[in-house]
């Protein structure tokens, strides 16, 4: 008989502290959210003005840039800045489809050279066609064969977020000398 009182004690005993670990784990689980830890707001109107504050403090930046080094760019309405100059009487406007081929020297705002063609060759694409950096592609439309020009290409124009999975890592505003030496129409 004390052996069955002493099953049903422990019985009892084993299933109140069952319950209480089941309790206090339902309550820790509520207790964390309601502290805080809650999972970030992936929301489309949270995201998008985060990106607008990206996008303004780079923008922050790049006038920084421009400003300490006395350049007199213009821009355009997607944030792209240019200073175009030549170095000989200009060809042709460069137009989408044009197969152009260009030198070039991709740096970042510290003035880290990233790229460049002194040590790639020069480079040669479609515009409209490829993978280039949508900034230089827009920025090349602005020119006319054989110029020079001063592009500063904010993130959203040239490798985003992800960054060019190489040497140009994410929200990197690209600073690009280029001289567009010749174009043909892609037919």
């Amino acid at each position: 008989m004390s052996s069955l009182k002493s099953s049903r004690c422990f019985n009892k005993t084993f299933c109140l502290i069952l319950m209480a670990t089941s309790f206090l784990w339902a309550c820790k689980e509520k207790r964390g959210i309601a502290t805080g830890v809650t999972p970030p707001d992936t929301s489309a109107e949270t995201l998008i003005k985060q990106q607008k504050e990206i996008m303004k403090n780079e923008s922050e930046d790049i006038d920084l840039f421009i400003s300490r080094r006395g350049y007199k760019m213009n821009a355009t309405q997607t944030g792209l800045r240019y200073q175009i100059y030549s170095s000989r009487l200009p060809g042709d406007s460069i137009k989408p489809l044009d197969q152009v081929s260009i030198d070039y020297n991709v740096s970042l705002l510290t003035g880290e050279t990233v790229y460049s063609s002194d040590s790639t060759g020069s480079m040669s694409f479609t515009i409209g066609r490829s993978d280039v950096a949508s900034g230089l592609q827009e920025g090349l439309q602005l020119m006319r064969e054989g110029e020079r020009a001063l592009f500063i290409i904010p993130s959203h124009l040239g490798y985003g977020l992800t960054g060019d999975g190489d040497k140009i890592s994410g929200y990197q505003t690209l600073v690009v000398k280029v001289e567009s030496l010749r174009k043909s129409l892609n037919n």
